[in-house]
């Protein structure tokens, strides 16, 4: 009849949109997730590909001592719980604060994370306060608070090295007399054998939330090591879907 003739001719047009939706939800999740992997392995390897090139330009055009230093970096990540991101700006402060170079670099990020316990984010704040001391070459008040504030007794330390009593210290410090190179002292028999903090950032490394951290570095490291192999075709596919969009 006309009536069952129009119903099967509704539900063939209706089945094929529903089809064609189908397919097209099925394209744009699959394009997305493409878009999204791409999107981690270029960003993984991206910022590697950045640290690198700045250092490059913080170590005069010296791109050999700049893939070096990434190399080191990328190592200390593997064997921490910080990322290389953390890492990588952190050096760059103390770069900038002439705190560190090429050849000190690692030690000293190493001295700042067991100070900071294996903590990305005490690291962050920690190499700030440091560099700010280097750069100006003393501590002052805020300084040593800005330590305390992180867990870290600097200021009863430096009394204890320098052999003085609450109100002595005070004086100097106010007068400007708390060297860089006493901070620096003391903070080194800080992280040194024996001293409060020696290894504290194996020691995070090792519980759960270290190992998390961990995890999850690796598997940006993994994505970045398929960043740098696919690097060339990468740039190609991406330009080719920049001009597609354009179009």
């Amino acid at each position: 009849t006309v009536t069952q003739t129009l119903s099967k001719g509704l539900k063939s047009f209706t089945g094929g949109i529903e089809s064609g939706a189908r397919f097209l939800t099925y394209g744009t999740v699959a394009a997305y997730g493409m878009s999204r992997g791409i999107g981690a392995i270029a960003g993984a390897y991206g910022r590697v590909e950045e640290a690198q090139t700045n250092f490059t330009t913080m170590l005069s055009g010296n791109k050999d001592a700049a893939k070096k230093l990434t190399k080191e970096l990328y190592t200390f990540a593997a064997q921490s719980s910080f990322g290389f991101n953390d890492l990588a700006n952190a050096s760059t402060r103390l770069f900038t604060s002439g705190a560190g170079n090429a050849d000190n670099m690692v030690s000293k990020l190493k001295m700042l994370g067991d100070l900071a316990m294996g903590s990305p984010d005490k690291l962050e704040r920690l190499s700030l306060v440091y560099s700010q001391i280097m750069a100006n070459m003393k501590a002052d008040t805020r300084d040593l608070q800005q330590f305390g504030d992180a867990g870290i007794g600097l200021r009863a330390e430096l009394m204890k090295d320098l052999g003085m009593e609450a109100g002595k210290f005070k004086e100097e410090l106010e007068a400007g007399r708390i060297s860089s190179a006493m901070v620096e002292k003391t903070l080194k028999r800080m992280t040194g054998v024996g001293g409060q903090f020696f290894n504290a950032t194996s020691a995070r490394f090792n519980t759960l939330f270290g190992q998390w951290d961990a995890f999850k570095e690796k598997t940006v490291m993994m994505f970045a090591g398929i960043g740098k192999a696919a690097e060339e075709p990468m740039k190609r596919f991406i330009k080719e879907m920049i001009k597609k969009l354009d179009t």
